[in-house]
């Protein structure tokens, strides 16, 4: 267990810039109301996403100065990859904002897990209860829970 001192710098780096970008977000929104809920704040996105920079960088940070192993990687090798699924997921993903608008957020996500599980060759019962139970999730966190605005389903209009 060798120290990685430049990997470990570089994540402390980064998980530095992230914390100055926490505190300095709701400076750098146009319009921020500091008066509402956190929760409703135009900066908790940008929050969470940047706390998890953070974290995730001091975490880093410590691994590699402390010299811990990975004895796994996250790299894709290429003759694993492939062109077409990549563009067949990119296109479900931009054919995702059409069904949105046709057919709401809850139906949205729920067509497009199971369309990217299908194109990974899950099971069609594993790809049901994967897309239903990420459908229900999403749609009780974001629509119900933190009441984020999407476009009404014309189909219902």
């Amino acid at each position: 267990m060798v120290p990685r001192r430049a990997e470990s710098l570089a994540c402390a780096l980064m998980g530095s810039a992230g914390l100055v970008m926490v505190i300095a977000t709701p400076h750098l929104i146009a319009g921020h109301n500091p008066d509402q809920p956190y929760y409703l704040q135009s900066a908790f996105f940008p929050w969470l996403a940047l706390t998890i920079v953070c974290v995730f960088g001091f975490v880093g940070a410590f691994q590699a100065f402390a010299g811990v192993e990975r004895v796994q990687s996250d790299e894709i090798e290429s003759g694993d990859s492939s062109v077409a699924l990549g563009v067949l997921g990119m296109i479900i993903f931009g054919l995702s904002v059409l069904v949105s608008l046709t057919f709401g957020y809850a139906v949205c996500v729920w067509a497009s897990a199971m369309s990217l599980g299908l194109l990974a060759r899950l099971s069609l019962k594993m790809c049901v209860f994967i897309s239903s139970t990420l459908a229900a999730a999403l749609y009780g966190i974001f629509v119900i829970g933190f009441k984020v605005w999407f476009p009404s389903a014309w189909i219902l209009s």
